[in-house]
């Protein structure tokens, strides 16, 4: 399910900013083509719930390294619209919103940090239980 939501974030990314941007999930030592995301997942936390159900928070740390190396301007600019562009993510089960946003600049990088919080059903298997009979007399 992270993949999923790494996934999402991705897409969303895409759709507002298109290719002007280069989107990576792991990191690049060298080379990378500038301005780009780096999208890391966090500590994702399992939060089993009452029967078959379970709650997955996803925190994310998505980082943006801007096209002029440590220009200040271009990242406050991009920390003020990813609000608006990761509220909502497309999961395969459907939409899911984005809490606690937060972000700060850090060696010349944004990092703006989302929690995704996902329900998850887990499929039990059924146990057949054969055949029975019964005879009854009145």
């Amino acid at each position: 399910m992270e993949d999923s939501v790494i996934q999402a974030v991705s897409t969303a990314l895409h759709a507002a900013f298109g290719d002007d941007y280069r989107y990576y999930r792991d990191p690049v030592q060298q080379g990378a083509s500038l301005p780009c995301f780096f999208i890391a997942p966090l500590e994702p936390v399992f939060h089993p719930l009452l029967g078959a159900r379970s709650r997955l928070d996803v925190p994310m740390d998505v980082h943006y390294f801007a096209s002029q190396e440590g220009d200040y301007g271009e990242l406050s600019r991009m920390a003020g619209r990813l609000p608006a562009v990761l509220e909502v993510v497309e999961l395969p089960g459907g939409p899911v919103r984005g809490r606690e946003m937060r972000w700060h600049i850090e060696e010349g990088v944004l990092h703006f940090f989302v929690t995704y919080t996902v329900f998850l059903i887990r499929q039990e298997e059924e146990t057949d239980m054969g055949e029975i009979a019964v005879e009854t007399n009145i």
